[in-house]
């Protein structure tokens, strides 16, 4: 018991930190914002995310800063047009936007659900936790653990 509430302890505050994270890089000019799609298998995402840097790497300084420091636009009502509301009630045309201005978008989002995470996860069985214990104890040279 005492170890799953640490766990899920451990969890909740990991996730508040990547939250003050976020804060901390959207206010950061020189953040480049890399969209990760949550959905993929984790060696597809990773690929994807080098891919997408090495890209950056390659592109000319001039396309990259104008990347990089370019102002998202005020919103435009256009048919098919997608606005998003940010936190200063400004509209965004989403359609215009450059790619790490969008997934900052999204990262904005997602930081609201994270403030209030709470870790959903079920009891990690004694059998595990048993033989954690005994793999401890093996690799440390013991017969069993101290209590």
């Amino acid at each position: 018991a005492a170890f799953n509430a640490y766990v899920n302890e451990f969890t909740t505050a990991t996730r508040r930190y990547a939250k003050k994270q976020m804060g901390w890089f959207r206010k950061d000019e020189e953040f480049m914002f890399i969209p990760v799609s949550m959905s993929k298998p984790s060696q597809e995402r990773v690929d994807e995310a080098a891919n997408a840097i090495l890209q950056l790497c390659k592109t000319p300084r001039n396309e990259y800063e104008l990347e990089l420091f370019s102002e998202p636009p005020k919103a435009r009502e256009t048919a098919g047009s997608k606005t998003k509301k940010s936190k200063g009630a400004t509209d965004v045309d989403t359609d215009t936007l450059s790619l790490s201005a969008k997934t900052k978008l999204r990262n904005e989002k997602q930081g609201k659900d994270m403030k209030f995470y709470q870790g959903k996860r079920s009891d990690v069985p004694s059998k595990v936790i048993e033989e954690a214990d005994a793999s401890t104890a093996a690799i440390q040279g013991l017969k069993e653990l101290p209590s």
